[in-house]
């Protein structure tokens, strides 16, 4: 009997996308069994520094406060920041 070969490209993405959760859930079961994903590991967020945070503080309160800031205030802003 003749063999017959099908090549039949798929859009990753795009199929993930048209999948049921149902159906989302057993691919990850499939590539939990087969060696390809670690069971229940989800990827771990490092801790921010305390100097991190405190940055990240700075800048929110700089973006919630744009509208308050004097054309002077601004303009220190927009020098720093061209500066990169």
């Amino acid at each position: 009997m003749a063999e017959i070969n099908t090549y039949v490209e798929v859009d990753v993405v795009e199929f993930i996308d048209s999948c049921c959760q149902y159906e989302i859930d057993e691919i990850i079961e499939y590539l939990t069994e087969s060696g390809h994903l670690e069971k229940n590991k989800k990827p771990k967020k490092e801790p921010k520094s305390l100097m991190e945070e405190e940055w990240d503080n700075i800048i929110n309160k700089l973006s919630n406060s744009r509208l308050r800031l004097t054309s002077e205030e601004e303009e220190i802003i927009h020098k720093i920041a061209n500066k990169f």
